[in-house]
């Protein structure tokens, strides 16, 4: 049920039951706007319940711009429960910026939960560039968690260029883990495909 841009900011920030803030957050980040994007980052960074700074997170995403980012930046490096990490992770990548990309390739060599880590490889494999692909290469050869090398993998297919294809064929060679393995074939895949 759709709720009116006041209504829905109403029962974020005035509303303790979780489903109904959850619920217009999502509503807020159809809705988009100044009020949302305001109503939605005060809630990212004060909202008691950590599902609701996860919904919250998404919906920024939806709205975008350089508060949205901003907000989702500070919560990727400072919210203490990771699911919100890893959400502000994945919206980051799709909002992109310089920003972004900074703040994810530090979730991606700090961060010490492996579901975050795998959403910030995902999301610099979105944003790209020389930078992202150096940490990724290097998350691909060092991490100890088969998944999150996995997504390194996959981010290398969607960043591209030889240093990628040389990082994933020697990683072809040293990994035993056979979803990496796995990974590693898609994303050399993916590349030889984009050069034809």
């Amino acid at each position: 049920r759709s709720r009116p841009v006041p209504q829905a900011i109403k029962d974020l920030l005035g509303n303790e039951d979780t489903t109904t803030k959850r619920h217009a957050a999502t509503q807020l980040g159809k809705c988009g706007g100044a009020e949302a994007r305001k109503a939605l980052i005060q809630t990212l960074a004060d909202d008691k319940n950590f599902s609701v700074r996860q919904s919250a997170a998404s919906a920024l995403g939806s709205i975008g711009g350089s508060e949205a980012r901003e907000a989702l930046i500070q919560a990727l490096a400072d919210d203490k429960v990771f699911w919100v990490r890893q959400e502000a992770a994945s919206t980051l990548g799709g909002i992109g910026g310089s920003e972004a990309r900074e703040a994810l390739i530090k979730a991606l060599t700090d961060d010490k939960d492996c579901q975050v880590r795998e959403a910030a490889a995902k999301a610099l494999g979105h944003i790209g560039g020389p930078e992202a692909r150096e940490v990724v290469i290097k998350t691909l050869t060092d991490d100890n968690i088969w998944s999150v090398r996995a997504e390194a993998s996959k981010a290398l297919g969607h960043i591209g260029g030889p240093k990628a294809e040389a990082a994933l064929r020697a990683a072809l060679e040293r990994e035993r883990k056979p979803q990496v393995v796995s990974a590693v074939r898609e994303a050399l895949r993916r590349l030889s495909e984009a050069k034809s």
